[in-house]
């Protein structure tokens, strides 16, 4: 099976400032895979080398087996990402806001789109100026969901949320998954790894401190157990 991520022997220096020190991760289609750090830790970094949008030092990531720094349009059309600040067009209305983005997309599922509106009160005639931390990045994961990417990546996506808007997010999360599709988010909060990630990732002083980890169901199946991310959702 063909990797979705490939990261190897990754480092990224910001001056004498060493923040990823030889990152490696594999990640295979179907996995919902945790990305957790503390605050600082690098998993911001991590993310916007996987993207293309910084340079790394040393080692390779590789999207869809692309290098991540020369991606082609197709694999970009693959991608969903949602930063830690969502910024759009301050003028714009949260429809428009939405339908603009849809317009770069030949597959944007306007159905599904509507739901996640209606199922996070999301007002559509709400200004994007007038929006909180939390209902932007609610725009944000709609309109980064809206094409049904291959692989979806969120760099803390319930940061700005409350708790209860916390669950419900993860919630819709899981139902708006496809199997086959592939997701990796960040977060320093262990709980929102609860009921939504496949496999987990410790990133520490610059490494991944351990192996992916089976999170499935961990209230059902007891304490994280020790595994590998080749295996996709229901398969287990």
């Amino acid at each position: 099976m063909s990797l979705i991520v490939e990261v190897s022997g990754v480092c990224k220096s910001f001056g004498e400032h060493s923040v990823l020190a030889g990152v490696d991760l594999s990640i295979e289609p179907g996995a919902i895979v945790g990305l957790v750090g503390t605050n600082g830790s690098g998993k911001s970094t991590l993310i916007k080398c996987l993207l293309g949008l910084q340079q790394v030092d040393a080692g390779h990531v590789r999207l869809f087996g692309e290098d991540a720094w020369d991606l082609s349009a197709g694999a970009k059309a693959r991608l969903g990402y949602v930063p830690q600040q969502v910024k759009l067009y301050p003028w714009m209305k949260a429809w428009q806001a939405a339908e603009y983005v849809g317009a770069f997309y030949e597959h944007w599922d306007r159905e599904l789109v509507e739901s996640l509106f209606d199922r996070w009160k999301l007002r559509r005639d709400a200004g994007v100026s007038t929006l909180s931390g939390g209902e932007a990045q609610k725009l944000g994961l709609i309109v980064a969901l809206g094409h049904r990417p291959h692989l979806l990546i969120l760099d803390e996506p319930a940061a700005a949320m409350d708790p209860s808007a916390r669950r419900e997010f993860t919630r819709t999360l899981l139902e708006s998954v496809t199997p086959g599709q592939t997701v990796l988010f960040s977060t320093h909060i262990l709980s929102d790894l609860e009921s939504v990630a496949t496999h987990v990732a410790f990133l520490q002083d610059g490494r991944i401190g351990c192996d992916l980890l089976s999170a499935a169901n961990p209230r059902k199946n007891g304490p994280f157990k020790r595994q590998s991310a080749s295996s996709p959702r229901g398969t287990r």
